[in-house]
């Protein structure tokens, strides 16, 4: 979620708050076909939440009139798989994991609402609020790991990740009788390209219910200077990640803290002019995850 003020050239170009909550329920069966292979699938049942506000020049309508703001908020579910295959070597020291994941589309209904509007705009057939749609893709991606236990409580790990970020190339907004807002504009253009991560991390196993873990990821930028957006900025990025996990007989649960640090992009080409210049933004992150075996 994020929350700014812009200045004047971006005052109504760009929301003032944005937020997208998602829900990933990852039901799964896996198969040990030997000693040493075995395979799973299952299916990826994702919730979402979209919610973003923004600061609107009623005045472009209505001369004299006080800005007020536009808002829309949908929910939606989407539905994908994914499978992988684990290999372990006869020593058990080396793995090799392969995992694919489908695209997940998830379709937005809810509601857009104003404050504000000119009663003039009434007249015109517009209203304070109307239905809102949308839909939106989170990528297809093929991971490829790699494990080597260095001793019994040490081990270092490899990964290799390519994502289809090209599948969701724009943000459909439609709002019923209050299209004309948007000026004409029927989507949010991202543009995204595909894109690869690459990544090492380490585990420490500290007792048999205890574990320790670090590690580093870079992942490469997806998104075109010309539709670089601050809503959803996608520069190259390098993450430092620091966790600790606990496992019981059937349950677990993990702690992980992370540090996104990006370097400087220079954005030029923008279709929104104002957004032309040097960028730079970091992010911190504190998960936690719950893990349930039956």
């Amino acid at each position: 979620m994020g929350r700014g003020y812009a200045p004047a050239p971006l005052r109504y170009a760009l929301p003032y708050q944005t937020r997208l909550l998602t829900v990933d329920i990852t039901p799964a069966l896996a198969v040990k076909v030997t000693d040493n292979l075995s395979v799973a699938a299952g299916l990826d049942i994702m919730y979402a939440d979209l919610k973003f506000k923004r600061f609107y020049d009623w005045s472009a309508w209505v001369p004299g009139s006080p800005e007020g703001d536009v808002s829309v908020h949908g929910q939606g579910w989407g539905l994908g798989a994914y499978a992988g295959v684990n290999w372990t070597s006869t020593s058990k020291r080396h793995r090799i994991a392969v995992v694919g994941r489908l695209p997940v589309k998830i379709n937005f209904g809810g509601d857009f609402k104003s404050n504000n509007m000119p009663p003039a705009l009434l007249g015109l057939g517009l209203s304070q609020s109307s239905t809102f749609n949308s839909d939106m893709t989170f990528p297809g991606s093929i991971s490829v790991g790699y494990g080597f236990d260095v001793t019994d409580r040490f081990t270092v790990g490899f990964d290799f990740k390519w994502a289809a970020n090209s599948s969701h190339d724009d943000l459909p907004l439609q709002i019923g009788n209050n299209q004309p807002l948007l000026g004409g504009a029927t989507s949010s253009v991202f543009g995204w390209r595909n894109s690869i991560d690459l990544g090492t991390g380490m585990t420490y196993q500290l007792n048999e219910n205890w574990v320790l873990r670090g590690g580093y990821l870079f992942s490469e930028n997806s998104q075109p200077a010309a539709y670089y957006t601050p809503v959803a900025p996608s520069n190259d990025r390098h993450i430092f990640s620091l966790g600790v996990g606990w496992r019981g007989k059937t349950r677990g649960v993990d702690l992980t803290y992370a540090y996104v640090w990006s370097p400087v992009r220079v954005v030029s080409g923008n279709v929104v002019a104002p957004l032309d210049g040097r960028l730079k933004h970091e992010w911190n992150v504190l998960a936690v995850s719950f893990t349930q075996r039956f």
